[in-house]
């Protein structure tokens, strides 16, 4: 069982990323076209999705988006197009876990990636936060706030 509760795990991690990085890039005020979308969904590549929530994090504009990252997108991608739906609450709930994870360490690289600094006790209530919502939330505020906490308010 632990074999399958770690892969529901990691799956759920790379989903939080790649949903962590459609938020940062609906916050820029930056249009995801359905293919786009689908190409990012459907990556298994857990460190190119982290370079490229950094690369967002980043940027300056959306038009710096478009001239960095995206330029190259349709590139490489390893993909994995998993249209099974899980049903059991065994992977239901490792899944949710490891995409609250996901999200979590999305959130964290945006705030760093931005040059905003994490203290110890806004990092354990990022990371101890298991509502997926809340985590979204926070996401898309840490694109424009100036301080941690703001993600908060």
């Amino acid at each position: 069982m632990k074999d399958f509760a770690s892969q529901h795990r990691a799956d759920g991690r790379v989903e939080g990323w790649a949903e962590a990085l459609l938020l940062v890039l609906e916050a820029r005020g930056v249009v995801v076209s359905e293919e786009v979308r689908r190409r990012i969904t459907g990556c298994a590549d857990l460190e190119r999705l982290e370079n490229w929530v950094r690369q967002v994090a980043a940027a300056g504009s959306a038009d710096d988006l478009f001239n960095g990252w995206l330029s190259d997108f349709f590139t490489d991608c390893a993909m994995t197009v998993d249209d099974y739906e899980w049903k059991s609450d065994f992977a239901l709930r490792h899944r949710a876990v490891g995409r609250s994870e996901g999200l979590a360490e999305a959130l964290l690289m945006t705030l760093e990636t931005r040059g905003i600094t994490v203290s110890e006790e806004v990092r354990r209530r990022i990371t101890g936060c298991g509502d997926l919502e809340r985590l979204e939330n926070w996401v898309r505020r840490a694109t424009t706030a100036d301080s941690a906490e703001e993600l908060f308010d």
